[in-house]
C-alpha cells in the first residue's frame, strides 16, 4: 500500500513537471524564468531555455491598426514626366516679350517669344539663366537681377460679382483632344462634357456621380446661388507626359505642382495610377473653382479661392460617389515598404505639425497674401492647408455664429460689395486675435482616423 502511494506521488510529480515544462515552452518570458536567471546554478539553464523557446520578435508593424482608414495596396507607377509635378526648384514670373533660348547662352537659338506674362516652373538656375519646360521641351530664359513681377490673380481687392460659365476655347480644346487622341467627347461628368483617354470606367463613373451632385452641395454648403448652367469641358489625361504638354501650352499662370487646373473654359486633370478617390478629389477641386466664378465671382484672393475648393475636395467620397462636406477625406497608401497619407489626412497632419513648431501664418497675414506670396514653393502647402481649415472652421458647428457670418460675407461679395478684410471681420463679428486663438484650439481637436508616423506625398492640387 505504501509502495502504491509513492508511485502515485512520483506519477503526479512527473505529470506536474511535464505540464510545467510544456507551459513554460509557451510562456518563455514568464516571471518565474526571469527570476531563475538570477540564481547561481539554474541561471544558465533558464537563460538557455528562454533563448531556445522565445519566438523571434516580428518586425515593427508598418500598418496602422485595423480600425483605422484602410490601406490601399497600390503601386504608383514611376514616371519621369510625373516627377515634374512635384520636384521643382521654384517658379519665376516672366514678362511679355521674353525670349526663350535653347541653351543658356545669349547667342543660342531663340525657340519662342512669350506673348503674355506667365509664371513658369524652373528646374535649374545658372546665374540669371533659368531652365524651364515648354511644349517643345526644356529651354532657358534670361532674367537679369530677377526679383518678381506683379502677380495676376488676387493682386487687388476690386469688387467681384458672379459671372456666367465660359465655353471651352476651341483652340485649346482641339489641342487637348489631339494629345488625348480623340475626335470627340467620351461622355460627361455631371453636367460637364468629358474628354478622356482613361481606360478606368469605374473611375469615370465615380467622378460622374460626384460631379452630378456638386452644384447642389456647393449651394447648400456656402448658401450661394449659381449664375448660368455648366458649359465648360473636362479633359482627363491618363498619362503625365500628355497632361504636362497641355499644361505647358498655357499662356496664363499654372502652379507647377498642380495635377489639375482650369483655364479658358477647360478643366485639365491628371489621373495616372492614383486611387479613384484622389482623382475625384482633383475633379471636385477644379470644378469648385468654376462654381466660385458662378457663385461669387472671379479673381478672388487666393486664401478664399483655394480655401473653398479645398474644403470640398478634401471631404470624404463614399463608394456611391456622395461627397460629405466637413469630413476629412484622403487615403493611406502603401508604396513599396512605405506608407503615405494623401488628401485631407495629410493636410491635417501637416497643419498640426506646423502648429507644434510655431511655423504658421496667422489668419490676418493669410488674407493679405497676393498670388505670388501665396503660391511660393516654400510655403504653398501650408497656405493651402491653412486656407482649407480656416474655411472649415468658419463653417463648423464649433464656431457658433461664425458660420452664419461667413456665409453672409460670401453673399455680400456675390452682391458686389468690395472684397476687403474689414468686410470679413464685420460679418464675422470678432477680431483677429480671438479668431486666431479659437482656431488653434479647434485644429488641435482634429485627430483624423488612421494617423500614422510616416511621410506624406504631394498629389497635386
Amino acid at each position: 500500500m505504501r509502495r502504491d502511494w509513492l508511485a502515485y506521488l512520483v506519477l503526479i510529480f512527473l505529470l506536474g513537471a511535464l505540464g510545467g515544462f510544456a507551459w513554460l515552452t509557451h510562456h518563455p518570458e514568464s516571471v518565474l524564468l526571469a527570476r531563475a536567471r538570477e540564481w547561481p546554478v539554474l541561471g544558465p539553464l533558464a537563460e538557455r531555455f528562454q533563448d531556445r523557446y522565445t519566438p523571434q520578435r516580428p518586425m515593427p508593424r508598418t500598418e496602422p491598426p485595423a480600425a483605422v482608414e484602410p490601406i490601399l495596396e497600390r503601386v504608383l507607377e514611376a514616371n519621369a514626366a510625373e516627377e515634374r509635378l512635384v520636384e521643382l526648384q521654384g517658379t519665376v514670373w516672366v514678362g511679355e516679350g521674353t525670349r526663350v533660348f535653347t541653351d543658356p547662352d545669349p547667342v543660342a537659338e531663340v525657340s519662342e517669344t512669350l506673348g503674355a506674362v506667365v509664371m513658369l516652373p524652373y528646374f535649374e538656375r545658372r546665374g540669371d539663366w533659368y531652365k524651364v519646360h515648354r511644349a517643345s521641351g526644356f529651354a532657358w530664359v534670361y532674367l537679369e537681377g530677377y526679383d518678381s513681377l506683379p502677380p495676376i490673380l488676387g493682386s487687388g481687392l476690386e469688387p467681384v460679382v458672379p459671372l456666367p460659365p465660359r465655353s471651352p476655347s476651341p483652340e485649346r480644346l482641339s489641342a487637348g483632344m489631339d494629345l488625348l487622341g480623340l475626335s470627340g467627347s467620351t461622355g460627361r461628368l455631371g453636367p460637364w462634357i468629358l474628354y478622356s483617354d482613361s481606360p478606368d470606367t469605374e473611375l469615370v463613373e465615380l467622378c460622374d456621380r460626384v460631379a452630378s451632385e456638386l452644384e447642389a452641395v456647393y449651394r447648400q454648403r456656402y448658401g450661394l446661388e449659381l449664375v448660368g448652367e455648366a458649359a465648360e469641358a473636362i479633359l482627363l489625361f491618363q498619362g503625365a507626359e500628355e497632361f504636362l504638354l497641355f499644361k505647358d501650352q498655357e499662356s496664363t499662370p499654372v502652379e507647377p505642382w498642380a495635377a489639375g487646373f482650369t483655364s479658358k473654359g477647360i478643366v485639365a486633370l491628371y489621373a495616372g495610377s492614383w486611387p479613384s478617390t484622389v482623382v475625384c478629389g482633383r475633379v471636385v477641386h477644379e470644378l469648385t473653382h468654376l462654381l466660385n466664378r458662378r457663385g461669387i465671382g472671379p479673381a478672388l484672393p487666393p486664401w478664399l479661392e483655394e480655401g473653398l475648393a479645398s474644403d470640398l475636395s478634401h471631404a470624404k467620397i463614399d463608394e456611391l460617389g456622395r461627397l460629405h462636406p466637413g469630413t476629412i477625406g484622403g487615403e493611406t497608401l502603401r508604396m513599396g515598404e512605405s506608407l503615405f497619407q494623401v488628401g485631407g489626412l495629410a493636410e491635417v497632419r501637416g497643419l498640426q505639425d506646423a502648429l507644434e513648431v510655431g511655423e504658421v501664418t496667422s489668419f490676418e497675414e493669410l488674407t493679405e497674401l497676393d498670388s505670388e506670396a501665396f503660391y511660393t514653393a516654400e510655403q504653398v502647402n501650408l497656405h493651402y492647408s491653412l486656407s482649407l481649415f480656416w474655411v472649415r472652421y468658419l463653417l463648423s458647428d464649433e464656431s457658433g455664429p461664425l458660420a452664419g457670418g461667413f456665409r453672409s460675407f460670401l453673399a455680400a461679395l456675390a452682391r458686389g460689395e468690395p472684397l476687403t478684410r474689414d468686410l470679413l471681420l464685420e460679418h464675422l463679428g470678432v477680431g483677429w486675435d480671438e479668431l486666431e486663438r479659437d482656431f488653434r484650439v479647434w485644429v488641435a481637436t482634429l485627430e483624423p482616423p488612421g494617423r500614422i508616423d510616416t511621410g506624406t506625398v504631394s498629389v497635386g492640387r
